[in-house]
């Protein structure tokens, strides 16, 4: 997740990177599911058209769907050192500080709300504005147990940043950890 700010820029994508993932064609778009050890799950992703990118390429899935830009992300606790005792709210904000830190953005650039997803479960909204053609990058970020699943987002001339808002809400209601 280190490099995620730089790699969505450049989306270079992968479908099914070293088999850690696998795309399986869903009722209205495509099911991701995930196969890293440790780190099972699934979520639907909606759209018509869907396009990966990168095939084994890369460690994470980056892909298209109805043109609309996204990166599916699992980030173990240890990575960026949290405590698995601490509120996921507290997580959720230090795997934010982690990422912004390694890349350089400052933290007075960054918007960040909490949000509930369906179930209840924790999770926070935050974005800010790259120093590249993307016109914002908003991440959906959750805890699952000894990781978090970090949904990502790019606004262009094409979408609002609440429509990028739903379509991650949408795939963060659809997780499903195995």
């Amino acid at each position: 997740m280190k490099r995620l700010l730089f790699i969505i820029t450049l989306f270079s994508g992968v479908a099914c990177a070293h088999a850690q993932y696998t795309l399986i064609k869903s009722a209205d778009g495509v099911l991701v599911v995930s196969n890293v050890p440790g780190r099972k799950f699934s979520v639907d992703v909606p759209g018509w058209k869907i396009v990966p990118y990168g095939l084994k390429q890369a460690d994470h899935p980056f892909l298209t769907a109805d043109n609309r830009l996204l990166q599916i992300m699992s980030v173990p606790l240890a990575e960026f050192h949290a405590d698995p005792k601490a509120s996921d709210d507290v997580i959720l904000r230090q795997q934010m500080q982690y990422e912004t830190n390694y890349t350089g953005v400052p933290s007075r650039a960054v918007t960040a709300q909490p949000r509930q997803l369906a179930g209840g479960r924790a999770a926070l909204l935050w974005s800010f504005a790259p120093r590249t053609q993307i016109k914002r990058q908003v991440n959906l970020t959750f805890r699952s147990g000894s990781y978090i699943v970090a949904l990502v987002g790019a606004v262009d001339e094409t979408q609002s940043p609440a429509d990028i808002e739903r379509f991650l809400t949408r795939i963060a209601n659809s997780f499903h950890a195995k």
